[in-house]
């Protein structure tokens, strides 16, 4: 089975850094409400009433001049004067793969073999999208994969995607492990799946004759250089990253709480949560994706310990740079 050819004659879609939106100055506006203010005042208070208003309104115009600076976005770098951040770009091939495992379980052949008819008519169904849109330049470390590869400083565009599909190979539903931070090219590969549900391509995928349940699919997005001509290809893009000199570290962990409910159960667990660590040296939550959980009921405390972490930064030409962490946890009864 062969995935959709490439179009070489089709424009790279980039992926670009994030641009902080400007932040609307405050201190006009306040400044107008304080003059309304101290002309009623002046109007119909007595003197120390003009004076009260007229601190108050001091202390309202120093408040709005402060709301004046905009706030530090944590994925831009941040650098002393005369320094600047490296950065790579690199011209990528994004293409599906079936995954190795799942849960720490080994796919059989005939699985992954299951999995490469799926893979297949998606990328079949694919529309590359019009853009990736803006999404973090990052230094990327080692990303979470089962099969312990990682795609470097290109996995802005990689992501794990589950298929749950019934007796007759139809799709039941759909899921993402993790996914890309672009978020159109996510969409445009759900749609891709739904299209190909809908249309009868997952019809006649081979089964083994004994199954009478559900199956659990993992398909990888991964992003591979142009030499490496994957099996199951989407489509070229570029992206960039920061080249990185030093890699963000743990400079104090948030505290992991034990959910009373799994610890009646008698449930024990490991975690991992995969996320960015801004310039400010904290987790940007927004971007924190669990990639193992084990019991749905530790996904609060993974996130609760990562939202209250202190980190060091890392750091690219002397700047300090937003960074991929993955961070493992575990949950142990002791008896």
């Amino acid at each position: 089975m062969a995935g959709s050819p490439l179009n070489f004659s089709q424009p790279l879609i980039a992926c670009e850094p994030s641009v902080p939106k400007p932040i609307q100055a405050l201190h006009e506006v306040g400044a107008a409400r304080i003059s309304t203010i101290m002309n009623r005042c002046s109007r119909y208070s007595p003197p120390v009433f003009r004076h009260v208003a007229a601190v108050a309104a001091a202390l309202v115009c120093a408040t709005a001049a402060s709301a004046q600076a905009p706030a530090v976005d944590p994925l831009l770098p941040v650098c002393a004067e005369g320094k600047t951040p490296v950065i790579d770009t690199t011209t990528v091939i994004v293409a599906l793969e079936p995954a190795r495992t799942f849960l720490d379980s080994a796919y059989s052949d005939a699985q992954r073999q299951q999995m490469s008819f799926y893979a297949d008519a998606i990328a079949r169904r694919f529309v590359p999208p019009a853009s990736l849109g803006n999404v973090p330049t990052l230094v990327d470390l080692p990303a979470y994969y089962a099969d312990g590869d990682d795609d470097g400083g290109r996995s802005v565009l990689s992501g794990r995607l589950i298929l749950i599909v019934k007796r007759d190979g139809r799709l039941r539903t759909l899921a993402w492990e993790y996914f890309p931070l672009a978020t159109t090219l996510a969409a445009a590969i759900v749609r891709a799946t739904q299209a190909a549900d809908s249309a009868g391509d997952f019809d006649g995928i081979l089964r083994p004759v004994d199954k009478r349940s559900d199956d659990t699919l993992a398909i990888d997005i991964r992003s591979r250089l142009e030499d490496e001509s994957p099996r199951f290809p989407l489509m070229r893009a570029r992206v960039a990253g920061y080249r990185g000199e030093t890699l963000a570290m743990v400079q104090k962990a948030g505290h992991l709480e034990y959910p009373r409910s799994a610890a009646r159960a008698g449930v024990g667990t490991t975690g991992e949560v995969r996320f960015v660590v801004g310039t400010d040296g904290h987790a940007v939550m927004q971007y924190a994706q669990v990639t193992r959980a084990g019991w749905r009921d530790f996904v609060p405390s993974m996130r609760k310990a990562i939202a209250t972490s202190d980190f060091i930064p890392a750091t690219s030409g002397g700047c300090k740079v937003p960074a991929w962490v993955r961070q493992e946890f575990g949950f142990e009864i002791r008896r």
